[in-house]
């Protein structure tokens, strides 16, 4: 899709889309490195976490495999990497590789931590010793907070899972032998005490926001120094493939954008963009999205419309009676008020919002921000967990874009 034009102060936009992840893979893979690539990394459309830590390596494309089909858009590359064990790209796309004739690799490791520090050995051969590495949580489905960390390109990423896999990440971090540990993300994703033990003695830094749409800023300021070109790549913030994908374009940085488009405009305008790309088709970026985050006008919600009462028919009044005479009173008498009722106190909001580090009882299901999952009572987390939202329902919370802890 070509450019948009914006008027004076709007920034013009182009959309990079397919029918699926892997289409949309292949168009941001072909808008950026065209029709010749050295190498290409194909990772999993149904969870394509190991694409985060491949796109910073920089020397080609990520593409997405729905496990059947290897699709390559036509492009014959010398070298394809596959990225994750069987469970994540099966046999069966190395047989596919093989068969184009290209050198066939895959990097993989015993679990999602093992292989990204097998993408990161890969990262230090094309690139040699890393200034950086930056470390985030692995939480299943790729971290909110470290999505646009991938067109970082002076180090590569390495994930943890738990306090359990600290030891194996200050190895892989020790074998890489960067100057620096950087996280990706606040204290709640990625604690102090675990970048400390990652860097043992080495320089640390944090990039983080008080939300991801702020860390992605952070980090795309941060990784504006480290690449050429003045486009802004916009991705959704909700569904993070694409975004995961975009980062091994060469000519910008990534930004996500929430679901009516606000602060994307000035937050670009900061970075200099000459033009936003958008990543993804309008079932996860709809239109409406895009242009309030090219204009920067944020269109206000339309007011319910209140019913119209029916008229009260005016209670009946008693015929007045006549008073009994009094006998007179040597001093005035103040006349009683009448009681008047206690105002009825709000009832607590339908359990949207926690109380303390608690959920009210009418919606007992809490919603981390971060990590997007939502725990109900009774799971294994579901006492540990502070909340940030509530619902009543798995139903309610997965409509907001949560998904269950665990599954």
């Amino acid at each position: 899709m070509g450019s948009i034009p914006a008027v004076a102060g709007d920034l013009p936009y182009e959309r990079l889309a397919g029918p699926s992840g892997v289409e949309t893979s292949l168009a941001v893979a072909k808008h950026t490195w065209g029709d010749t690539w050295k190498v290409v990394y194909v990772a999993s459309n149904r969870n394509p976490v190991d694409a985060l830590p491949a796109a910073t390596i920089g020397d080609g494309p990520v593409v997405l495999t729905d496990g059947n089909t290897l699709n390559l858009g036509g492009v014959k590359p010398s070298k394809i990497a596959i990225l994750g064990g069987l469970g994540a790209v099966p046999q069966a796309i190395a047989d596919q590789a093989k068969a184009t004739g290209a050198e066939v690799v895959r990097l993989a490791g015993a679990d999602r931590n093992a292989t990204a520090a097998e993408i990161a050995k890969r990262w230090v051969a094309v690139n040699g010793a890393p200034k950086n590495v930056y470390v985030t949580k692995n939480v299943g489905s790729g971290s909110p907070d470290a999505v646009a960390a991938s067109v970082l390109r002076d180090g590569p990423i390495v994930t943890f899972t738990n306090d359990a896999s600290v030891a194996a990440l200050a190895g892989t971090v020790a074998d890489l032998k960067a100057e620096k540990v950087t996280a990706l993300g606040g204290t709640g994703v990625v604690p102090d005490a675990v970048v400390k033990a990652a860097a043992n003695g080495k320089a640390t830094a944090r990039l983080a926001g008080s939300n991801r749409y702020e860390t992605a800023f952070e980090i795309a300021k941060y990784a504006k120094a480290q690449k050429s070109g003045s486009n802004v790549y916009l991705a959704s913030g909700t569904a993070l493939k694409d975004a995961m994908v975009a980062g091994a374009a060469k000519d910008g940085v990534i930004l996500l954008s929430p679901a009516n488009g606000e602060g994307v405009k000035s937050k670009a305008d900061v970075l200099g963009a000459a033009k936003l790309i958008v990543i993804g088709g309008t079932g996860v970026m709809p239109d409406s999205t895009v242009t309030a985050a090219a204009t920067g006008v944020i269109p206000q919600p339309a007011q319910a419309v209140q019913p119209t009462q029916p008229a009260q028919p005016k209670p009946q009044q008693p015929e007045p009676q006549k008073p009994a005479p009094q006998p007179k009173q040597s001093a005035k008498r103040t006349p009683t008020k009448p009681a008047q009722p206690k105002p009825q106190q709000p009832a607590h909001p339908a359990g949207k919002t926690p109380v303390g580090k608690e959920c009210p009882a009418s919606a007992p299901i809490k919603g981390n921000q971060d990590s997007m999952k939502y725990h109900v009572p009774g799971g294994r987390f579901y006492k540990r967990t502070i909340p940030e939202q509530c619902f009543a329902t798995e139903a309610e919370a997965q409509a907001a874009g949560f998904q269950k802890a665990g599954a």
